[in-house]
């Protein structure tokens, strides 16, 4: 008995031991961990600063090149005109870059993320529900993306459907079922909106110049756009490069779907997308020549 207490009593010191052994190395690593996030979240605020400061820097060098311009202007009274107009718009652009200075930065990898999560959901639910019909962007208070289940009608003679396409599943006239979603160029193309000096325009031509702006200039969503418009023919062909958000082929491309609502709410009439090449990127963009505006 004495010899099996005591054999008892070893492997329980030893199993004691091993889990005093297990113990430590668990709160080092929550140690560890706690470091790891206190030294992500300062990486964070150093990587905002320094986006930040870029900005400050911009403003402060404007500005000091506005003020120089005034000085030369009080200097040199026989250009004085040409010297306060460039300080003047060298003031403005310093305090505005600075007033519009972001104050959080999203890498792009996780709107890109985000956006993955969004198509893959969508793509699954019209799988489930047999919907095949190409992406048709409807124009109003709040744009619209509607996939019908089939690709029957033509895309200058799309399906009649009700006043109210505010629902998720949709019925047309004629019997068509199909899908209703709000289109992930509707926030975009609200931001582009805003941004305009002057009204959006009611032309392809015009369009097609504000939207590029707006994509290359004002959300860095791509490298390069170039546009081939035909206003006659109700065809707008978009080619990218350096297109943001992966490839353009899947649903809902936020890129093409800016493009594509713009149209859509400028010409106010239904726009279909056409994928026609992935590398590079080349999008068709269709409409109701008649009923689409028409350049001058």
């Amino acid at each position: 008995m004495s010899s099996m207490s005591e054999t008892t009593k070893a492997e329980t010191g030893t199993d004691a031991n091993e889990l005093a052994e297990e113990t430590v190395p668990a709160e080092e690593l929550a140690v560890e961990n706690e470091l790891l996030r206190e030294q992500n979240r300062r990486l964070r605020e150093e990587y905002l600063e320094s986006q930040q400061q870029t900005y400050r820097q911009s403003a402060a060098a404007l500005l000091v090149v506005g003020l120089i311009a005034v000085g030369a202007g009080v200097v040199f009274p026989t250009t004085r005109n040409v010297f306060i107009a460039l300080g003047g718009t060298g003031i403005f652009a310093g305090i505005l870059t600075y007033a519009l200075t972001p104050e959080r930065f999203i890498a792009e990898t996780v709107s890109e993320g985000i956006y993955e999560a969004v198509t893959t959901d969508r793509t699954a639910m019209l799988d489930e529900l047999s919907i095949e019909g190409s992406e048709l962007y409807l124009p109003g208070g709040s744009p619209t993306l509607y996939l019908p289940a089939t690709d029957e009608h033509d895309p200058a003679d799309p399906p009649d459907l009700p006043a109210d396409v505010s629902s998720l599943f949709v019925v047309s006239d004629d019997g068509t079922p199909g899908v209703a979603l709000s289109p992930t160029g509707g926030p975009l193309f609200s931001a582009v909106n805003r941004s305009l000096t002057g009204e959006l325009g009611e032309t392809p031509t015009t369009l097609a110049a504000q939207l590029t702006d707006g994509v290359v200039d004002g959300f860095d969503l791509a490298d390069g756009v170039e546009t081939d418009v035909d206003p006659t023919g109700g065809r707008m062909t978009v080619e990218l490069s350096g297109v943001a958000y992966g490839r353009v082929d899947r649903l809902d491309h936020p890129v093409c779907s800016l493009f594509a609502v713009g149209l859509a709410q400028g010409l106010d009439t239904p726009v279909r997308i056409e994928i026609e090449e992935t590398e590079p990127p080349l999008v068709t963009y269709r409409w109701d020549q008649d009923t689409g505006g028409a350049d001058e």
